[in-house]
């Protein structure tokens, strides 16, 4: 194949009209699979790192101000993995009238192994090449339950709520354009 065979005919620059590119956020991507692949870990570690900026400033959590604030000059995994170890070793936070012991450490080994899930998630992504949508829709599909497991328990804020619509949003576009993630 010759360069100009590579090249793309400028009057067939029009976005969806054209089969070599996407539209993400109202910007024109190259679509095929190497620019694919490129993109699969950086859409990873953003939905990541905005869950783990969404888990600090969850309040319901029970995160001391001192803990929150130290969390605020950290990274994603440091927030996600502090928070992790902070509800593993505080079983008040999951406590409600009437539970049992036994429920109230369900509840907690539920959420702090999602937890990790999310983050051995991220870090598969972070350091292995993405061959496909498989990852991306393990990280939004356990996001949303993270988020589900929060609100059931009492523990979701409003941009919890919010966020984990967009999760269903995305892994809906996902499946349904999947040659496109």
């Amino acid at each position: 194949m010759s360069d100009s065979d590579m090249e793309i005919n400028p009057a067939r620059r029009m976005g969806f009209a054209d089969d070599n590119f996407v539209m993400i956020h109202g910007d024109y991507y190259r679509m095929n699979d190497i620019s694919n692949a490129n993109r699969r870990p950086i859409m990873l570690l953003a939905w990541y790192t905005e869950f783990a900026d969404i888990l600090l400033r969850n309040l319901r959590l029970g995160l001391a101000e001192e803990t929150r604030q130290d969390l605020e000059e950290k990274g994603a995994t440091d927030i996600v993995k502090k928070i992790a170890e902070f509800l593993e070793n505080t079983p008040s936070v999951f406590s409600r009238p009437g539970q049992s012991t036994s429920e109230e450490t369900r509840n907690r080994n539920r959420i702090v192994n999602k937890l990790k899930m999310v983050k051995q998630i991220r870090n598969h992504g972070t350091h292995n090449k993405i061959q496909d949508s498989y990852w991306l829709e393990a990280m939004l599909t356990c996001m949303i339950d993270l988020c589900q497991m929060l609100k059931q328990l009492g523990m979701a804020s409003n941009r919890l709520r919010i966020f984990e619509a967009d999760c269903v949003e995305q892994l809906k576009k996902l499946r349904r354009f999947n040659d496109l993630f």
